[in-house]
């Protein structure tokens, strides 16, 4: 046997016992994937994201009780809801601003509640074909309301979700995530400036106050040399 040989079976053995020796829980994935809500762990996740509608082209706003649409804009402040995971596959959405909890009555309307009822307020989520996310309720009595809008924003129906139909798209939503956490690496001090200056910063702050502060005080003379002009025309007349 050459030594060759031999030093290839001693790698292939030391690998064999590296990978018996881990233990397959340490690669458990501990936080959410952008493109799925899963509870792997069993704790309550939280993360904020935008939900964008296929139809209307907006984002989804949830204002008041009554006031849930698919209208807002890119910086809309009640577009912003955050996706909490709450049991195996199963997520509530709610509103940053208003506080409210995406939920479905009776009837099968899109409504905000202030707490979430399990079987009224708690959604599921699929991925479809398309890319796109739909989120049905998850409650045994009506499993097949879906979170949909119409062309104009307005919320559809929870149950007029047809397959293979025009309508179909109106239940696709797209997220999009706020504030996603990146995994740096260690700090390399050897990038940082030699000319650099802790108290930088403040003093930037301080002369975009200045600026300020200096362009108040010139519309203000503007405004009042503006007044004394009309004052001394009426005099005049």
């Amino acid at each position: 046997m050459s030594q060759v040989s031999r030093k290839k079976r001693l790698s292939t053995l030391l690998l064999i016992v590296l990978v018996n020796s881990v233990d397959a829980k340490d690669f458990t994935p501990k936080f959410f994937d952008n493109s799925s809500l899963k509870y792997p762990t069993g704790e309550s996740l939280t993360r904020r994201y935008m939900l964008w509608n296929r139809c209307s082209q907006r984002f989804v706003r949830i204002k008041s009780p009554r006031k849930i649409d698919a209208r807002g804009r890119n910086k809309s402040r009640f577009a912003e809801v955050a996706i909490t995971s709450v049991g195996p596959d199963v997520v509530t959405i709610q509103g940053v601003k208003s506080t409210l909890y995406l939920c479905f009555n009776k009837k099968g309307r899109l409504r905000g509640k202030a707490s979430p009822r399990k079987h009224r307020c708690h959604f599921s989520q699929n991925l479809t074909a398309d890319g796109y996310v739909n989120f049905h309720l998850k409650s045994a009595t009506d499993p097949k309301l879906f979170i949909g809008f119409r062309n104009n924003g307005k919320s559809l129906p929870g149950y007029k979700k047809i397959t293979n139909t025009r309508m179909e798209r109106c239940f696709d939503l797209s997220l999009r995530e706020l504030n996603p956490k990146k995994v740096e690496g260690p700090f390399d001090f050897n990038t940082l400036p030699l000319s650099y200056d802790p108290e930088e910063q403040e003093t930037f702050s301080t002369k975009r106050r200045m600026r300020k502060i200096r362009h108040y005080r010139k519309r203000r003379r503007h405004r009042n040399r503006r007044k004394r002009r009309r004052q001394q025309r009426t005099i005049d007349r």
